[in-house]
C-alpha cells in the first residue's frame, strides 16, 4: 500500500504534555502532518474534516474529555483509529476505550516516547506501513 499523501496525524492534549513533546520529536523525520488541536471540540472537528489517519487523544483535553471526544467521533460514523492517552486508566477505562473501539490506551505518566511504538504498530496494521524511527524505537 502506498501512503496516503498527506498523512495526517492528530495529536490533541491538554498542554505541554512529556508524551506529545516526544512523539512529535521521534515523529519528526517520518512523511506525516502533525494536527494539534487543544479541546475536544477542536479535536471533533478536525476529525469530522475526514482528513486525519490516526488521532491520539489525551483523556484531559479540556471542554469534554478525551474519551468523550472519541464517542462523538464515533457518533458522527467516523472509523478514525485512536490512541488514547490517560492517567491511571482503571478498569471502567479500559473497557469503554474497548467499547469505543480504541487501539490501545497508554499510560500517561511512562516514558515520554512510550506512545511512538504503539502508533506506529497501529499504522502498520491499518495502512501497511512499515516506518521505522532512526533511533530504533519501533
Amino acid at each position: 500500500m502506498t501512503t496516503p499523501r498527506p498523512f495526517n496525524l492528530m495529536i490533541a492534549h491538554a498542554g505541554q504534555s512529556p508524551w506529545a513533546t516526544g512523539l512529535a520529536d521521534s515523529l519528526a523525520r517520518l512523511p506525516m502532518r502533525l494536527h494539534w488541536p487543544r479541546t475536544a471540540d477542536e479535536a471533533i472537528g478536525l476529525a469530522a474534516t475526514r482528513g486525519m489517519h490516526v488521532a491520539v487523544v489525551d483523556d484531559e483535553l479540556p471542554d469534554a474529555g478525551g474519551r468523550l471526544a472519541v464517542r462523538r467521533i464515533r457518533l458522527l460514523g467516523l472509523e478514525l483509529p485512536c490512541l488514547l492517552v490517560c492517567k491511571g486508566a482503571d478498569q471502567r477505562v479500559l473497557l469503554e476505550a474497548i467499547q469505543l473501539g480504541v487501539f490501545s490506551v497508554i499510560e500517561a505518566d511512562a516514558d515520554r516516547d512510550a506512545v511512538t511504538p504503539i502508533l506506529l504498530k497501529l499504522v502498520r496494521q491499518r495502512y501497511h506501513l512499515n516506518w521505522a524511527i532512526p533511533t530504533g524505537a519501533n
